[in-house]
């Protein structure tokens, strides 16, 4: 990552999503650049450890407890955050909620929420910090969407689609602002090991798909933001995607075919996984 090297340093830098196990190591990056760092995170029980670690490294930082799904705590994030350590010079959307399932029997409040935390929070939150950093000619802002936004999979049609939306926004805006001195980066990577992938593997294993590591990821996603990147595909052949969507349109349907019926099964059964 020789390019990103100091890129952030002494800098104020907001994350959400910051306890989990992308946003701490993004944390925990910028904490060895002596950076201050605003932490969000609704898991209030673990932003106590994650300053802790922070500040061991050499950083500063600030938690705010908060959940994103609730519409109204968005400007209050940037008050504050403005208010412990001045105006943010880089900010990493990285909060999400994975919840497959079979659509039909989703619960409408979940659907509510995931659509508010993956993709209104991002938004909304871009919203609340863009207009300085354009006054000021400086700024990053980095989203994390993901491949499965690009890449429709079956069972994960709430995940897909809000990771498609903020794939199509963040894309836009990028475009929108180019030449202001202020970055939007959209980094897509493929599935991640995380707590809540944990429950899938067995899945993931028999799909024979590849699983990356937070950490790898976390360098990827830092480098993309650092280089003022639009938007980056991580992974091996899954980086091919945006170029085979294009070229084969007829792939997505294969694909999706070829996956149906094991997630059928897997999501089918009863038993806890």
């Amino acid at each position: 990552m020789v390019e990103a090297a100091g890129a952030f340093a002494g800098q104020h830098i907001l994350i959400t999503g910051a306890t989990g196990g992308v946003g701490s190591i993004i944390a925990a990056k910028m904490a060895r650049e002596g950076c201050r760092i605003t932490a969000v995170s609704r898991r209030e029980d673990r932003l106590g450890d994650l300053k802790e670690w922070v500040e061991k490294l050499g950083g500063k930082c600030n938690t705010i407890p908060r959940d994103l799904a609730d519409e109204n705590c968005y400007d209050e994030i940037i008050a504050e955050a403005r208010d412990t350590f001045g105006f943010v010079d880089a900010a990493f959307w990285v909060a999400a909620r994975f919840n497959p399932g079979p659509f039909a029997e989703c619960d409408p409040e979940e659907i509510s929420r995931t659509i508010k935390l993956n993709l209104i929070s991002a938004i909304s939150l871009t919203r609340a910090i863009l207009p300085e950093m354009l006054e000021r000619g400086n700024g990053k802002i980095c989203a994390v969407s993901s491949l499965a936004g690009l890449i429709p999979v079956p069972y994960f049609d709430i995940y897909s689609s809000t990771k498609a939306g903020l794939m199509g926004f963040f894309r836009a805006l990028a475009r929108e602002i180019k030449g202001s001195g202020v970055t939007v980066t959209c980094v897509a990577p493929r599935t991640v090991y995380t707590e809540i992938i944990n429950r899938l593997k067995n899945l993931y294993k028999r799909l024979g798909w590849p699983i990356d590591s937070p950490e790898k990821v976390a360098e990827e996603i830092v480098r993309a933001t650092a280089l003022g990147k639009e938007f980056v595909p991580l992974g091996g052949i899954e980086k091919l995607a945006p170029c085979l969507l294009y070229i084969i349109p007829g792939i997505i349907e294969q694909f999706a075919d070829s996956v149906k019926e094991e997630m059928s099964v897997f999501f089918d059964r009863k038993t806890d996984v």
